[in-house]
């Protein structure tokens, strides 16, 4: 009961101190109206091009990619590793002792999975400031660690990758102090390129036998403008004039084309000898 008791009247009165302990303890300006420092942002990044400001919390990951540890500064043993969408599950990346620059592969699923911040802190009594943190916003732990802690979430849509600052709830005074630097480790992920498509053997194939036929139909050769006719010595082929050979049969147009010279030529009885003649 007395134990109960305490716990009520000094969790309260603890975190109240904790408020007053953060304020003013983040001296530098802030980047993208974040949490991080600007000399932190650029010292775990390196540049800002290209980065942008995404919130404490974000949506599941599903895809493949890379995670690297890129900065860490802190005393407390903090890990960052993976979890189901309910906070289960979890697999750790790197653990306490990874260096900076340790490196991870991470396989997406279409379940969806979630990045976590885990922090083994300062433990007094009743209060601790054990805490872990996930990329939804959701925080489990000890109090006042659970609200303490935090993460800042970056993404950079130029090359595809997020940046995670997690504040571990540590710094000035045991347990209630919060520096609220978030640099006590910094995580990127960036996810795989999704390669191009390649066309199957048999889609070129046929590709290619297209392109050939339709360089054959376009080089055919094409039919001499007057059609072959009967030769005949009374046409004077300079006044002759053929009809186009794909609009009458062959004979039907010659005979056209003849009788109409012959009616330029000769007389009605002419021309009525002449068509007997020619048929």
């Amino acid at each position: 009961m007395l134990s109960r008791t305490l716990r009520l009247l000094l969790v309260p009165a603890l975190t109240l101190a904790a408020s007053f302990t953060t304020v003013g303890s983040a001296s530098a300006a802030p980047i993208f109206g974040s949490n991080v420092e600007a000399a932190t942002f650029t010292s775990a990044l390196g540049s800002s091009t290209g980065w942008a400001y995404v919130g404490d919390d974000t949506s599941s990951f599903t895809g493949s990619g890379a995670a690297q540890l890129v900065y860490r500064e802190s005393g407390y043993a903090n890990s960052f590793g993976t979890s189901n969408l309910a906070h289960g599950g979890r697999t750790t990346l790197f653990g306490a002792g990874a260096a900076v620059g340790s490196t991870a592969s991470v396989t997406g699923g279409s379940s969806g999975y979630l990045f976590y911040f885990d922090a083994n802190g300062t433990d007094i009594l009743f209060v601790s400031d054990d805490n872990r943190q996930y990329t939804d916003g959701f925080a489990s732990g000890s109090l006042p660690g659970r609200v303490q802690g935090g993460i800042d979430i970056f993404f950079n849509s130029i090359m595809s990758k997020w940046a995670f600052f997690f504040d571990d709830a540590g710094g000035g005074l045991p347990v209630v102090g919060d520096d609220n630097d978030y640099n006590d480790m910094v995580v990127t992920f960036q996810t795989a390129s999704v390669p191009s498509p390649v066309p199957e053997p048999g889609s070129l194939a046929l590709v290619g036998i297209g392109l050939l036929a339709a360089g054959l139909v376009r080089r055919r050769p094409r039919p001499p403008p007057q059609a072959r006719v009967r030769s005949n010595p009374e046409i004077n082929t300079a006044a002759w004039k053929p009809t186009p050979p794909f609009l009458f049969p062959y004979r039907v147009h010659l005979r056209q084309n003849y009788l109409r010279y012959i009616s330029r030529t000769t007389s009605r009885r002419g021309r009525r000898r002449q068509a007997r003649k020619f048929i």
